[in-house]
């Protein structure tokens, strides 16, 4: 039977791999650390996030199989008790940790101490588990522990002399680095995604973050134009199929040690193709008589910082200085000309119909669903 243990359940990939892991095989059970100040309330939280995966006839069944630990990632022992640990560490099959604080703007000692300190402690548990037969270890980083580099960042290099735009990139990159030398204890797995967007089916997701908020601006009109060149390349990657290549390469024998980019690979969109997407789409969920949204215009980065910001806070006053705070988060990634090779990635996912879409196929869907959703303010039942 196969045990997994998932940090970060309640969260994006986290969650999307809990239907792909119960259906991979009919006993299959998952044990899922909440971060709650109780039983109840981890349960709850749980709950929450399956009624979100799951449709309600499927409900009950999901429920049996999938179990809240009521747990802290920045506790010692995970903020489970001794023989709890004891158990998860003699039961376990596969280990997810998928849990990570992507906040861009979070001071460095917050985000270390669950970036950092958190993949610690789980991987204090999967070398306990190692010892019992542990069969894999996956470990979710992000891309970006490429830093402030440029060019092609190929899978297997980690540290090459690059600094880091924010807090999230930094501590995501010293909890792979702290992996990668523990790789002869545990069978690990590091699987980079870049940035995550909805499903390419139904465009579902349970978090609007990174490249929502700029989308959720244009969509009102507060985003009159953006810094740099349109040329520019975004990653952008659907969540299932993020999920669907996890799933598959954990199950490879000859996965561990390596290291997979979860990107769109050849298939990379520029900023300024995304923006006329977005437009576009934006423009076909528009009530009638609603003023269309314009093209985005692409301007010399001084120019932006000199003239745009100052006109933003003018024309909205505390709501433009909010949004010039929160935008500031993402300019870096507008500024770095990178391409991430997936040569692991491909190799693995050959012959399994696992392939990356292109932006063009779904990109509409993503979009309906923010605003269908009002920007996660109401929900949507799973399709």
């Amino acid at each position: 039977m196969t045990v997994t243990f998932i940090t970060g359940a309640t969260g994006l990939v986290g969650g999307e791999m809990i239907p792909r892991l119960l259906n991979n095989d009919g006993d299959s059970v998952v044990r899922v650390l909440v971060r709650a100040s109780s039983d109840a309330e981890a349960s709850a939280r749980l709950d929450r996030t399956l009624r979100h995966l799951f449709k309600e006839a499927d409900l009950p069944r999901a429920k049996q199989r999938v179990t809240a630990l009521c747990g802290d990632l920045t506790r010692e022992g995970l903020g489970l008790a001794r023989a709890r640990i004891e158990e998860l560490a003699a039961e376990v099959t596969h280990i997810i940790h998928a849990a990570a604080t992507t906040r861009f703007d979070l001071p460095l000692a917050e985000a270390h101490a669950v970036n950092v300190d958190g993949g610690r402690r789980v991987l204090a548990l999967a070398r306990r588990a190692a010892r019992a037969g542990l069969k894999r270890y996956v470990y979710v980083s992000t891309a970006y522990v490429s830093g402030s580099r440029n060019g092609k960042i190929r899978e297997e290099e980690l540290e090459a002399g690059q600094s880091f735009v924010n807090s999230y990139e930094r501590t995501k990159y010293e909890a792979e680095r702290e992996l990668r030398a523990a790789m002869g204890e545990v069978p690990a797995v590091v699987v980079r995604p870049c940035a995550i967007i909805g499903d390419s089916w139904s465009g579902r997701t349970s978090t609007f973050n990174v490249i929502y908020y700029p989308l959720k601006l244009l969509s009102r009109g507060l985003l009159p134009a953006l810094p740099g060149s349109p040329s520019t390349p975004i990653d952008l990657v659907p969540v299932d199929y993020v999920s669907d290549a996890i799933n598959h390469i954990m199950q490879r024998t000859d996965s561990v040690g390596r290291t997979y980019h979860l990107t769109a690979g050849d298939r990379v969109e520029s900023i300024g193709t995304i923006a006329k997407l977005a437009v576009r789409h934006l423009n076909e969920g528009l009530p009638p008589g609603a003023k269309p949204v314009p093209p985005v215009r692409f301007i010399p980065h001084g120019i932006f910082h000199y003239l745009i910001k100052p006109m933003l806070k003018v024309m909205y006053g505390a709501k433009g200085r909010e949004v010039i705070a929160k935008l500031e988060v993402y300019l870096p990634y507008l500024t770095t000309r990178k391409w991430f090779d997936t040569s692991n990635t491909v190799a693995a996912l050959s012959g399994t119909g696992i392939a990356m879409p292109p932006l063009a196929d779904y990109f509409g869907r993503v979009v309906s669903y923010c605003l269908e959703t009002d920007w996660g303010r109401t929900k949507r039942a799973p399709i």
